[in-house]
């Protein structure tokens, strides 16, 4: 089981990377891996850290907004969908994601939709960390220099291609 990331840009990378979802976590459990067990009720994951630590890479306004107002109305959005499916309810949120849900067409896509945006931002979070206080080990950390070389140069690529797709407010 992974996770695969497509990658834009004319440059000389790989097109797209795989991570694993399991491994380096307490009991063999991987953060992702972790994430997509969730149940119904879905909340938003607490920080572990503050709005203001990301500063200057990530305003706290920014991460306050995106935290408290976005991803919170992911996580409410999904929790009202799945109150109509009582069926749904015990699915995990990889399960709302892959299977087909047997509801009608519409409404399994905006399930889908907003069980992507819970664990896009679920995952987005759990992955940040006050800046210079950990850097990726395990098999992310083991993909990154056996890809890229170095932490700098995947850093630097990535923002390249962040750069490089019009609208992501990079």
């Amino acid at each position: 089981l992974g996770v695969t990331f497509p990658i834009a840009g004319s440059y000389d990378v790989p097109r797209s990377f795989s991570l694993p979802v399991t491994g380096g976590a307490e009991e063999g459990k991987g953060r992702n891996l972790e994430i997509l067990e969730k149940h119904y009720p879905f909340q938003c994951d607490e920080l572990s850290f503050g709005y203001i630590d990301m500063e200057p890479h990530l305003d706290a306004d920014t991460m306050y907004i995106h935290h408290q107002q976005v991803y919170q109305r992911e996580c409410e959005t999904l929790n009202a969908f799945l109150d109509d499916w009582e069926k749904l309810q015990s699915f995990t949120l990889l399960d709302l994601i892959q299977k087909d849900l047997q509801v009608p067409t519409v409404q399994e896509q905006w399930i889908k939709h907003s069980a992507g945006g819970v664990f896009s931002h679920s995952a987005y979070f759990a992955g940040m960390g006050i800046p210079g206080q950990r850097l990726p080990d395990g098999p992310l950390g083991q993909v990154i220099q056996a890809t890229y070389g170095s932490l700098e140069n995947f850093m630097n690529l990535f923002t390249q291609a962040c750069q490089s797709v019009k609208g992501v407010g990079w």
